[in-house]
């Protein structure tokens, strides 16, 4: 910025004065000069937004490296809006978001089947106990669970029909004995 200040200086010397065509060069200089002020002016409106895109950047890998740290702490409701002048952030956000989704329904039909599990490990240990009414109930979303507790139920059904017809054989056989026993003490007393 000073180049233009010594030229002017050098403008109203007798010798410069005398060398040179004056108003051509004090012509050249003033266009120089607005040519300089308009580059200034580009490189500070230039300055200021790659200040504004630093900072958008800055904050915008704050929120992604939060989220993800907060998904990876395990709180996959985590979503950070997806809104940004940057393209690669607004997509990062994009992929952070789905990230978050994604796992929050892995987490969800993790609890499912452990909820389902736990279902059927308790409706076990009630047959186990000898209650033969337990059943597996068919609320689940999951087809996988279903068609457990589907198996679940038909097994229990199973058993209880087989202990069923065992009891019924084992009092068909007592009461076949007894009656055998009867016919054999009045055999005997005869």
């Amino acid at each position: 910025g000073r180049f233009i200040d010594k030229i002017e200086m050098c403008l109203d010397c007798e010798v410069f004065k005398k060398n040179l065509d004056v108003p051509s060069m004090k012509d050249t200089c003033e266009v120089f000069n607005e040519q300089i002020k308009e580059y200034r002016q580009i490189v500070e409106d230039r300055d200021r937004e790659l200040e504004n895109i630093s900072i958008e950047l800055a904050v915008g890998l704050s929120e992604v490296f939060e989220s993800l740290k907060s998904i990876s702490s395990g709180d996959p409701l985590v979503r950070i809006p997806e809104i940004s002048n940057i393209e690669l952030i607004h997509k990062l956000k994009h992929l952070v978001n789905l990230t978050a989704q994604n796992i929050e329904e892995i987490v969800e039909l993790s609890h499912e089947f452990a909820i389902g599990l736990a279902e059927h490990f308790d409706v076990l240990h009630k047959v186990s106990k000898g209650d033969f009414h337990a059943r597996i109930s068919d609320v689940s979303q999951e087809e996988l669970l279903r068609a457990l507790g589907n198996v679940t139920n038909e097994m229990i059904e199973s058993v209880s029909k087989e202990i069923a017809d065992r009891a019924q054989a084992e009092n068909h056989l007592i009461t076949s004995l007894k009656e055998k026993e009867i016919l054999l003490r009045e055999l005997y007393h005869r």
